[in-house]
């Protein structure tokens, strides 16, 4: 008696529906961009909730809260949806180098919350590491006279890339480690966080209104783009076409041995 065989269309089915049943993993890719006010002194820096636009030294509207908001635009990928609809509803969590000091990971869930009343997508951005400031090692750093262009600093123990454009115009810059997850641990996401701010001041400027005393603060409008790319983690539908995979080489194995 030749024994039974399953039809192949069977298998078939029987591999769709393990497959349709699976939750195909989506993996967390793409770039966004977000903005808002912020508020920095020596060793906070505080986003600024919606209606609190504060600017230039020692405002007196200065922000402090424990969390802003940040509108966010531009997104790609899995970020597709972003766009104005987005508005500035998204949040975004306040930071201090005691509880986030720099170059020490770190574990802040929900950093940054995609406004959930648009919907899709539901991502949550989480901090990992505030990254110290690139200029840290150059001994002739943060030059306190004259402003002139070119002129770089990076003050001991910042995250902030401090550059004169000009004698009159500088930026800052800081870097965040970041990741990015949907709740599928296939996955997620690993990336930065890049935050930009342009003064129409040297940033001598800005050092001094940070020194000058106590509650010293300078604020200003900022932008920042989120970059997200996913991890190395294997899907689990490449393990079951693996299974299958192997499944078929087994059974093919087997019929040339019957031959």
């Amino acid at each position: 008696m030749r024994p039974l065989r399953t039809p192949k269309w069977h298998i078939l089915f029987f591999v769709f529906t393990i497959l349709a049943g699976s939750g195909l993993a989506s993996p967390i890719t793409g770039i966004f961009d977000g903005g808002g006010t912020a508020t920095v002194d020596l060793f906070n820096i505080f986003f600024c909730p919606n209606g609190q636009t504060p600017s230039g030294a020692d405002a007196g509207t200065a922000c402090s809260a424990a969390s802003g908001n940040i509108s966010l635009s531009g997104g790609t990928g899995s970020f597709s949806s972003i766009n104005a609809a987005y508005g500035s509803a998204s949040t975004i969590l306040s930071l201090n180098s005691g509880s986030e000091p720099l170059n020490t990971p770190v574990n802040v869930p929900n950093f940054v919350v995609l406004n959930p009343t648009v919907g899709a997508p539901n991502i949550a951005i989480s901090l990992t590491q505030v990254l110290g400031g690139s200029f840290l090692g150059n001994p002739l750093n943060c030059p306190m006279g004259a402003a002139a262009a070119g002129q770089i600093c990076s003050p001991a123990g910042s995250a902030f890339e401090l550059v004169n454009s000009s004698a009159t115009t500088s930026s800052a810059t800081f870097t965040l480690d970041i990741t990015a997850s949907d709740g599928i641990a296939a996955d997620n996401a690993a990336g930065t966080a890049v935050f930009t701010a342009q003064f129409g001041v040297p940033y001598q400027t800005v050092l001094a209104a940070l020194t000058g005393g106590p509650g010293g603060n300078y604020s200003s409008s900022y932008s920042a783009t989120f970059t997200l790319e996913p991890t190395a983690t294997p899907e689990p539908i490449t393990f079951l076409l693996t299974g299958v995979g192997l499944l078929g080489v087994g059974i093919l194995g087997r019929r040339r041995l019957k031959a």
